[in-house]
C-alpha cells in the first residue's frame, strides 16, 4: 500500500525570481506526495487560512489514481525593532 507524505523546504533564493517572489517574503516548497485528487483544493485552501500566500501550485499524477501536489508558498518576513 502506498503512503502519503510530506516533504517541506526552504525555497532556494535563486528561485524566488521564477516564482516572482519578493524578498519582503520567506518562501517554502512543500510536496504532498500520493494524495487524492480531490484533496489538492483543501491542502492550498489550508495554507491560506495559515496566512501563507500561494505562488504556485502544481498537481502531477504520480501512481494510479494517486498524486503529488507541488506548492510554493510564502509568508511575510516579521519585523523587529
Amino acid at each position: 500500500m502506498l503512503k502519503t507524505s510530506v516533504e517541506t523546504k526552504p525555497l532556494n533564493f535563486n528561485e524566488y525570481s521564477k516564482y516572482e517572489i519578493s524578498d519582503e517574503f520567506i518562501a517554502f516548497e512543500i510536496l504532498f506526495k500520493l494524495i487524492n485528487q480531490n484533496d489538492s483544493d483543501d491542502l492550498e485552501a489550508e495554507y491560506l487560512e495559515k496566512g501563507y500566500k500561494l505562488f504556485h501550485s502544481e498537481l502531477m499524477h504520480a501512481h494510479q489514481d494517486k498524486y503529488n501536489l507541488k506548492l510554493i508558498v510564502a509568508k511575510t518576513k516579521g519585523f523587529t525593532f
